[in-house]
């Protein structure tokens, strides 16, 4: 990992005595009414900025809201059908200090690429919202509004349901108050196709403990009371879904018409999405889109034309199993999808009840599983790697942190869409939001991009606001306004429209192709096996700026020793040299069938050079290599020892060697010369 220059950059504001500043004492409440932060403000504080280059944003909000509210939640979603993304924004109620006592939820509407200054929708009630989303529960392929509220009261949580051009300022539907809900999910888990939805939850001072919460979709939605409950009670403050061992992932396309040009934004039908195979405008495939694997939204850049068609196939979750993180006391845990049902008990815990919060799933590492990330308070943020359906016993990456966190959410998303899921955190107090970076599955223990706030923080949210297929980010705070930092990555000059990888007899062939470059120098090609760094084994050059279709391919032949899930991405370069890379494509390398010796090379060979015998190994297996000349005299041997499972090359030289046939013989499993293992033979011949 080569190191990053940091920056350090406070948010414009002016320094003056601070005997001359007016202070004022001021204390904050979390959600979940379990972090309270007092602190003095002064009038002209604002926000601090902390990044490394590689940060996706930079040191200024681009827009902030017109009203100070405790933000509870923050979600992405575009209300009016539109095709832009609008912002939700559900508000809470606690016992601040001054005091804010409005609490309506609220939504901020896209108008061409920029959110409203004011609200363009409240809430008639006020029901202290701890969590918010989009989701299209009744199956009318509108995304309907969903406010998960909670207080010590146990408000219930309400659903609006979208009618085409809007959603009502009245609750739809009221679910029964039965808990203080701080985290909900939406999923399929008994795999109807409807989206069902659990809510973690705590109690109040009377009863401090609750069980999880599960809604199964009766259709239209859902019933007031829950469809069943864990078996434990505890507090549970963050609930994600996942297929663990990938059984019931589902790949499904779906297709959408462009209303307006330029706004290209869609929701999926199905929650969460674990992969987009593909986007297409009238049938040619793209690569400039960004997107929401809970929110399930695709946001297509660029200027689309009004009318265009636009097709996603991607994979979504059904029957999905449930992570969960937990308070002090209680282990964040796993509950197994049986059937259709979540498992009472977890099957797999942390081991630990030190307090978590914000929970997500993402294949950090490219294995093609989910890992499992969980955000830590007062502790490190941790992941936990999914070895093909199991989770680790132990976090196999922890955070760096300094101050601790105190963490209300945590979300995955491929924030500068390099086909690498990255995740956020934010922080209560000390006031922080986060950005974790994924460097082709490595991810550095410090974050790439912070965000102080000049009061303590709650929700964070992606969407694409100014319509260029980049992912911005919203950031809600316990008393300031709501601010939006745009996503600043320079947009990639080379549009791929497609990247492949497939194993031949000859190695694995790459093929791309781009519909438009703009200055493209040349193309690297990169391989990344198991935990190991990603090594450049070629290039191709580019073809300078065009917009015709251009095709390209490249074989990797180096395939000596690799088996299982080889990763290949291309690092493309403008003739500035500056990189951008592409996202990935894997492939799987089987282990050989049997014992094989596929031959000598070169052949014949110089006296004076050096040949090698190509072996095939199905398993880990000892090696012996013998040499005779053509009177069958031994003129060579080399015990290899134990060779790993895959494709070799065996040296061989003979010193002083005349020219003439030479006859080898390989033998595997065999200790030294006892002749007992499998043994294949060839010839070649040396000529001076």
């Amino acid at each position: 990992m080569k190191s990053s220059l940091l920056f350090v950059v406070f948010l414009p504001f002016l320094f003056v005595s601070i005997f001359a500043q007016e202070t004022i004492q001021i204390t904050d409440i979390s959600p979940d009414g379990k972090s309270v932060n007092t602190y003095p403000r002064t009038s002209n504080l604002q926000g601090l900025v902390i990044r490394t280059e590689t940060a996706p944003f930079g040191t200024t909000p681009a827009w902030s809201a017109g009203l100070e509210r405790q933000i509870g939640g923050l979600a992405f979603g575009d209300y009016d059908l539109d095709g832009d993304l609008d912002l939700a924004a559900g508000c809470y109620f606690s016992n601040s200090y001054p005091p804010i006592p409005e609490y309506n939820n609220m939504i901020f509407r896209n108008d061409n690429g920029a959110l409203t200054v004011n609200p363009a929708w409240f809430s008639d009630d006020s029901r202290s919202t701890t969590d918010i989303k989009w989701a299209d529960i009744n199956g009318d392929g509108k995304p309907d509004l969903f406010s998960g509220n909670g207080d010590g009261s146990f408000a219930p949580s309400a659903i609006y349901f979208n009618n085409g051009s809007g959603v009502p300022t009245a609750p739809s539907f009221l679910f029964a108050g039965q808990a203080w809900t701080v985290g909900t999910a939406f999923g399929d888990i008994n795999g109807d196709g409807l989206l069902d939805l659990a809510f973690a939850n705590q109690g109040n001072t009377t009863t401090p403990h609750k069980p999880i919460y599960y809604y199964i979709n009766q259709g239209a939605g859902f019933n007031q009371l829950p469809t069943y409950n864990s078996d434990d009670i505890m507090i549970t403050n963050s609930i994600a879904f996942t297929d663990l061992n990938n059984s019931d992932l589902t790949r499904r396309q779906e297709s959408f018409t462009v209303q307006t040009t330029g706004n290209a934004a869609f929701h999926l039908s199905q929650t969460p999405v674990t992969k987009i195979f593909s986007v297409t405008v009238n049938g040619n495939p793209t690569s400039n889109y960004c997107w929401d694997p809970v929110g399930a939204f695709v946001s297509v850049g660029g200027a689309v034309p009004a009318g265009a068609t636009v097709v996603v196939e991607y994979y979504h979750v059904k029957k999905g199993d449930a992570g969960t993180a937990k308070w002090v006391n209680f282990a964040s845990a796993f509950y197994p999808n049986n059937a259709g049902v979540i498992a009472g008990t977890p099957t797999w815990t942390v081991g630990n009840t030190i307090s978590q919060k914000g929970c997500g799933w993402g294949d950090f590492d490219g294995d093609g599983y989910q890992d499992f990330v969980i955000g830590g308070s007062s502790n490190p943020h941790v992941i936990y790697k999914n070895n093909a359906g199991t989770l680790s016993d132990s976090p196999v990456w922890s955070s760096t942190i300094s101050p601790n966190p105190g963490t209300q959410e945590l979300i995955v998303n491929d924030v500068n869409n390099d086909g690498y899921p990255d995740f956020t955190t934010v922080s209560f107090s000390p006031p922080r939001v986060e950005i974790y970076l994924n460097d082709g599955g490595t991810i550095p223990t410090l974050p790439a991009w912070t965000y102080i706030g000049a009061s303590s923080l709650n929700s964070i949210a992606y969407g694409d606001v100014n319509n260029d297929g980049m992912l911005d980010l919203a950031v809600g705070t316990a008393r300031t306004p709501i601010v939006l930092f745009i996503n600043q990555l320079a947009p990639i000059p080379v549009e791929l429209t497609s990247f492949t990888a497939d194993v031949t007899d000859k190695g694995v062939l790459l093929n791309w192709q781009t519909s438009t470059e703009t200055n493209n120098r040349e193309f690297t090609i990169e391989r990344k096996t198991g935990d190991s760094d990603w090594n450049s084994i070629g290039t191709v050059p580019g073809s300078g700026t065009t917009t015709l279709p251009v095709s390209y391919s490249f074989t990797d032949c180096s395939l000596l020793g690799v088996t299982g899930r080889a990763t290949y991405r291309l690092r493309q370069t403008d003739y500035d040299g500056t990189p951008h890379f592409l996202k990935p494509v894997s492939v799987e390398i089987d282990n050989p069938a049997s014992f094989e010796v596929v031959g000598t090379y070169p052949n014949p060979v110089d006296a004076s050079s050096a040949s090698a015998i190509r072996i095939k190994l199905p398993n880990e297996a000892g090696v012996v290599v013998k040499v005779y000349d053509a009177a069958g005299r031994l003129v060579l041997s080399l015990n290899k020892g134990v060779m790993s499972a895959g494709t070799h090359d065996l040296d061989i030289q003979l010193q002083n060697a005349v020219n003439g046939v030479y006859f080898y013989s390989v033998e595997f499993n065999g200790k030294f010369g006892d002749g007992n293992g499998i043994v294949q033979s060839g010839k070649f011949l040396i000529l001076k």
